[in-house]
């Protein structure tokens, strides 16, 4: 005699700083998010991760499903997924390899079965005896890009420029005082200052990506921590453009007054 055993299926948004359920649909693999997906059914748990998301954000996500297949995911009183044993990695960037290919058609056949929706979120899928299907194991690799090829623009939380040079009053920060450097170019002072930043950012934010891109023909560099950016920043000859997301407003104060002092003592 056979006991029919309930599975659950559970979407979960891992935006920076969101860990939510959300409503079962395939409409929301697209490229511009990040989702797990918990199936019960074949004991896995899927990460999808879209390619015009950073790989700042992709690690973060990463993290939340790590953090997922070891304990589950706490819903109401019950604890979805407590015990899969695959993780599948789908990076949208990479569909074009065979492996992840195969990874998301198993993803996509998720969404093809029967299934009951219990509430506005949670999926149950009765069976009487475990799937006979498996996705690919997946290959887990790992790499720290220092800086990355141009990717889609990301927008900050909170945005304002700052143009910073040589020490001057607070009342004269957003007219910058001229420094005159007759026998070094413009540009290399803009790239020390820049160099300056990096290290003081390093030490406000353990973990800092670098990318490297070009919007409307200015190139720039983006700082980025796992909470989202951090600053953007170009260089106009001798000074530095700052725009900074929200996760360096609170710390604005403190790395700019210390890149004026370094700056000055370099000045003489």
């Amino acid at each position: 005699m056979s006991v029919s055993v309930p599975k659950y299926v559970l979407m979960v948004k891992v935006e920076p700083g969101d860990k939510s359920p959300i409503p079962f649909s395939r409409d929301v693999i697209n490229s511009d998010s990040l989702v797990v997906l918990i199936d019960e059914l074949d004991d896995r748990l899927y990460l999808w991760m879209g390619k015009n998301r950073s790989l700042v954000d992709k690690r973060a996500a990463m993290r939340v499903a790590q953090s997922i297949m070891r304990g589950g995911f706490s819903y109401g009183k019950l604890q979805i997924g407590r015990s899969l044993r695959e993780l599948v990695e789908i990076d949208e960037s990479k569909l074009s390899e065979s492996d992840v290919k195969e990874k998301f058609e198993a993803l996509n056949a998720v969404f093809k079965r029967p299934y009951t929706v219990k509430d506005k979120m949670l999926v149950e899928v009765a069976v009487e005896a475990p799937s006979s299907v498996r996705a690919p194991a997946p290959q887990v690799e790992e790499a720290v890009v220092a800086v990355e090829a141009p990717q889609a623009p990301i927008q900050p939380a909170k945005e304002a420029t700052l143009r910073m040079v040589a020490p001057s009053p607070p009342s004269e920060a957003v007219k910058p005082a001229e420094i005159k450097l007759a026998e070094v170019e413009p540009e290399l002072v803009g790239r020390a200052k820049l160099g300056l930043l990096f290290t003081l950012l390093a030490e406000e934010f353990p973990e800092l990506l670098v990318n490297y891109k070009v919007a409307d023909g200015v190139p720039a560099f983006e700082f980025e921590s796992p909470e989202g950016l951090v600053a953007r920043v170009s260089i106009d000859g001798k000074d530095l453009v700052i725009s900074y997301g929200s996760t360096f407003a609170e710390k604005r104060d403190k790395v700019v007054s210390r890149l004026k002092e370094i700056i000055g003592k370099i000045l003489g």
